[in-house]
């Protein structure tokens, strides 16, 4: 199977499986083989199968109900065609996640995760909603080292929020039991 790679900002390749196997690449590197619609990761690829695409004059499995399908070796695509296969793919995986800032911008601080008070909470006050918080709190940070700052400054409010409301639904819930005691 013939794999083209995207990194250091070229598309390379074609690589065979086991070149591939050899250069220890990231699970997240962007990969293409023929037979694939888009570009993906190379953590969705099986590097030890063969590709396997239906055959022009396929028919169904009159038992299984599956396609027919025949091994074959990848042909190498134009690069014009893989480059505009590569950029529908990189634009549909940032298309919601914001613009990479310059390398010569300054890194902003990354916001505080409150990840600390929403296990309390949970422990404390109110179960639900410190679940929340420590789900998006633990965003905070994953978001922060991938580039997304502002989805970090979204997680790190909405933790925030959901410590404030869990601890304000814990003062009223106690208020409301010791004036179900006193009476």
């Amino acid at each position: 199977m013939n794999i083209w790679i995207y990194r250091n900002g070229t598309q390379e390749g074609p690589y065979t499986s086991e070149q591939i196997k050899s250069m220890n690449l990231p699970a997240d590197t962007p990969a293409w083989h023929q037979g694939l619609a888009d570009w993906t990761t190379l953590g969705n690829i099986n590097l030890d199968m063969p590709v396997a695409v239906p055959t022009d004059n396929s028919e169904t499995d009159a038992y299984t109900g599956h396609r027919q399908v025949e091994e074959v070796e990848a042909t190498p695509v134009s690069t014009e065609q893989q480059q505009y296969t590569w950029n529908a793919w990189k634009n549909s995986t940032t298309q919601s996640a914001p613009q990479q800032m310059k390398k010569d911008e300054p890194q902003p601080p990354c916001p505080p995760s409150y990840l600390g008070w929403a296990i309390a909470i949970t422990l404390c006050c109110c179960t639900p909603l410190g679940i929340v918080a420590i789900i998006y709190a633990a965003k905070v940070r994953e978001r922060y080292q991938r580039g997304n700052y502002a989805g970090a400054r979204k997680a790190s409010d909405i933790a925030q929020w959901c410590i404030i409301i869990s601890i304000a639904l814990g003062m009223f819930g106690s208020m409301l039991v010791s004036s179900l005691i006193s009476v």
